[in-house]
């Protein structure tokens, strides 16, 4: 069911060919991406549409995290495998994003006591080392051409990049039920994505309306503050004119300072509140 979910996603996303391969690569199947598989991805890499495609499915793959932990770890075997085999294109992107595949050596899932991420970390780590090696990777490149050139395992691709894909024939229905099937597959995953999507904008509203109510208590803060200013101010100058009446009278010049004194203080307290 879960192979038919992802056949399904494929055309209800409309997906290329290319990408479908790549999908394929690094679903979350229990099993490594064949060698097969794998060499007409680094064939398709040549392809300058193609490459950018499926480089976008698998930088999203890598984002991914916990128990979607597969999609990680096949990606990192996809990419330690076009780094060798693939086009230039692929080992400068590679570079150019190694501090991402850096910190995919710190990955840590653990599901039912198991350290799942441990294959995640080794082969971050194996895939960091390389790209950071020049002399090696220029010698790991050569023996893959090498060897490409000996058991002629690449195809045109052109060819493939036009030819029907068998993964999207393989899953057209034969019989009504299993037309009856999909639908009901593509109508619950479109489901699930319009409620991720309703999901989103309300969390999207929700954080507007935090937001204004924020700015509504910054507003109320200011205004207060500025009526307790004048409120302060006005008392000490009320203060401070009849004590001026006062010390008139009496002369009493230091008393006068400290009372000029203590309204300063008084002020100072007020604005620091």
């Amino acid at each position: 069911i879960l192979k038919m979910q992802r056949k399904i996603k494929n055309v209800v996303k409309n997906y290329t060919a290319s990408e479908i391969k790549v999908r394929e690569a690094t679903s979350n199947d229990p099993w490594g991406p064949s060698t097969t598989l794998m060499s007409e991805i680094s064939t398709l890499t040549f392809d300058p549409l193609a490459f950018g495609e499926m480089m976008n499915i698998i930088w999203k793959r890598l984002n991914d995290h916990g128990k979607n932990w597969r999609h990680v770890y096949k990606s990192l075997v996809l990419l330690d495998f076009l780094v060798r085999t693939g086009s230039e294109k692929v080992v400068k992107q590679c570079k150019d994003n190694i501090i991402f595949i850096q910190t995919l050596r710190d990955f840590q899932y653990v599901e039912n006591g198991l350290d799942c991420g441990l294959n995640v970390r080794e082969t971050s780590k194996k895939l960091y080392d390389l790209l950071r090696d020049e002399d090696r990777l220029k010698n790991e490149r050569h023996r893959a051409n090498k060897s490409k050139s000996k058991f002629g395992d690449f195809r045109n691709f052109q060819s493939v990049s036009k030819s029907k894909d068998p993964e999207i024939e393989s899953i057209r229905p034969t019989n009504q039920n299993e037309e009856e099937i999909q639908l009901q597959l593509a109508l619950a995953m479109s489901k699930e994505q319009h409620e991720q999507e309703m999901k989103k904008i309300k969390s999207e509203e929700i954080k507007l309306q935090m937001a204004i109510e924020e700015s509504k208590r910054t507003a109320e803060k200011e205004v207060h503050l500025y009526v307790c200013m004048y409120v302060c101010l006005y008392v000490c100058m009320y203060v401070c004119r009849h004590v001026f009446i006062y010390f008139q009278v009496c002369m009493h010049v230091r008393m006068w300072f400290l009372c000029v004194c203590v309204c300063f203080l008084f002020v100072y307290v007020c604005f620091s509140l």
